[in-house]
């Protein structure tokens, strides 16, 4: 299970992969807070819970956000696939990293190699980021 803690996080995935959302959790007391959210949570039909203050903390330990959105993990192509496919690809770009340590850097890397048309994202299979414990691809783009 993937945690995505950022407002604009949550809400690209809901719109984007609405399929594999599974809750929305709130911190009662910041439902004003997480008024957007919570809107499109309900546009969309995601479910969402408000739960006390104390619950959410026990829940999601050492967070500095009042919202959660639990969702599938992301998926990977296989190495050898997204090879093949890329070099059918005129002009293919593709960035190499290692050593991301931070999940919302790795969220920001992907958003923006999205918005930049990038064709791939690849990383080691052993990555540094805890929540994508399995990754060896990210495939995107054009």
């Amino acid at each position: 299970m993937q945690l995505l803690w950022e407002k604009n996080s949550i809400i690209q995935s809901m719109q984007e992969t609405p399929d594999r959302v599974h809750r929305l959790w709130v911190e009662q007391g910041y439902e004003h807070v997480s008024d957007e959210v919570i809107k499109e949570a309900k546009r969309l039909g995601v479910p969402f819970r408000v739960i006390p203050r104390d619950a959410f903390a026990r829940k999601f330990k050492g967070t500095k956000y009042h919202v959660c959105l639990e969702r599938d993990e992301v998926t990977y192509d296989d190495p050898d696939l997204f090879l093949m496919e890329i070099a059918s690809r005129p002009g293919p770009i593709v960035c190499a990293f290692d050593g991301i340590y931070d999940p919302q850097n790795l969220g920001n890397i992907m958003r923006s190699a999205a918005c930049l048309e990038i064709n791939g994202i690849v990383m080691p299979k052993t990555g540094r980021v805890a929540l994508l414990k399995q990754m060896q691809v990210f495939h995107g783009g054009a």
